[in-house]
């Protein structure tokens, strides 16, 4: 039995946050060492929605409505606090019932008391106990009286005969009397000895429910300063929430105003990328002629040095000089040389290799060197030969 009790406490306590969002479960203990298995549990109530200073608060009443506990006809016995508890007994009745726990009907509650309200409870049932105790010790000390008088005489008596006592004839009489009264009260003795009886009893159970009580004060005690630790510390949490917010907001702001510097800067950047494009493009335009004009330029270097080079090789016609100096051969040599090396320099090396290679005359520099035959006119016919 007492391991179901333990299931279906664990079981509330597992589903308490998450159908109590706005109290925050900060201690749950529970209690199989005492006749009931029972449960203690310590939560902070946080409200929010708050328009002026912490939007987070810790409010009973608020939490409890924004949780949708809504009484009609709100007053100090009938608002959101009962109707919430109300709740939570049918949710832990079902939670009893699927563990195989039979669940009796509600008892009338004593309320819950403060420290000081289970310490005035404790003064007042012991007064009442110690005025039921005077009242009985009242009632019974006549009897004691009679008792103490009884021994006195039995004490001061005389023996004549064995098991015969002598007295006084006014000892008798007032014996006889106190006897009576005695045999008339005989009932009433009883009744007020069992009263005895029960006033200790009662005391007993007095001590032993004022100790329970000294205990359940320091108890609460210790969880009222637990309370307020949590509670110091829930408001220091807000306030550092509160002050994460108003820094998040001056980031969420300077991070806006950065997005809108970056943005401009990127519509900056766009125009002038097309605009860095638009002279790429004119600029490889106008590379592209110069290399066209360079390559035209060392195409005609290298005719030149070809030509050149024709007065110390060419063999077939006729441009070779038949005598020259060293210096004159050098000088041939040396220019074709030096045009393949500034071919190679400007990317030009198959033009570098026909330099050195070759020799000739070229068809452009043969109609400069060589022009044509002039036409023959006839008198009577034009024509070309």
């Amino acid at each position: 039995m007492r391991e179901k009790a333990k299931k279906a406490l664990v079981r509330y306590v597992e589903s308490f946050e998450d159908r109590n969002p706005n109290l925050k479960l900060i201690g749950a203990y529970i209690h199989l060492d005492e006749a009931s298995p029972h449960l203690h549990l310590d939560y902070v109530p946080v409200a929010t929605g708050y328009s002026r200073g912490l939007e987070k608060r810790n409010s009973l009443d608020k939490a409890m409505k924004q949780m949708g506990f809504q009484p009609e006809n709100e007053s100090r016995k009938n608002n959101a606090t009962k109707l919430w508890k109300e709740n939570e007994r049918i949710v832990f009745g079902e939670i009893c019932r699927e563990h195989g726990l039979e669940v009796e009907a509600e008892r009338k509650a004593r309320g819950s008391l403060t420290v000081d309200e289970y310490k005035e409870a404790r003064d007042e049932m012991i007064g009442e106990i110690e005025q039921e105790k005077n009242a009985i010790v009242a009632e019974v000390e006549p009897l004691r009286e009679l008792k103490t008088d009884i021994d006195e005489i039995d004490g001061t008596g005389k023996t004549v005969f064995p098991g015969v006592v002598a007295m006084r004839k006014t000892d008798l009489a007032e014996l006889k009397e106190q006897a009576k009264a005695y045999t008339a009260n005989r009932v009433e003795i009883g009744e007020l000895r069992q009263r005895s009886a029960a006033v200790s009893q009662r005391e007993q159970h007095a001590d032993q429910r004022e100790q329970q009580l000294d205990n359940k004060a320091q108890g609460l005690w210790w969880q009222q300063q637990q309370v307020e630790e949590m509670y110091d510390r829930q408001l220091n949490l807000n306030r550092l929430l509160e002050q994460s917010e108003r820094n998040s907001k001056a980031k969420d702001k300077q991070i806006a105003d950065l997005q809108s510097e970056n943005s401009s800067l990127r519509g900056h950047i766009r125009s002038l990328t097309a605009q860095m494009d638009q002279i790429k493009v004119e600029l490889w335009d106008k590379i592209n002629k110069l290399t066209d004009k360079l390559r035209g330029a060392y195409e005609s270097l290298t005719n030149i040095v070809k030509a050149v080079g024709m007065l110390k090789y060419d063999k077939t016609n006729g441009y070779k000089v038949d005598v020259l100096s060293k210096k004159q051969e050098r000088v041939i040599d040396g220019v074709a040389k030096y045009g393949a090396m500034l071919a190679r320099e400007d990317g030009f090396p198959e033009m570098a290799e026909d330099m050195e290679k070759n020799v000739g005359i070229s068809k452009g520099l043969q109609k400069v060197i060589e022009p044509q035959a002039p036409k023959i006119r006839s008198r009577g016919w034009e024509m070309e030969l």
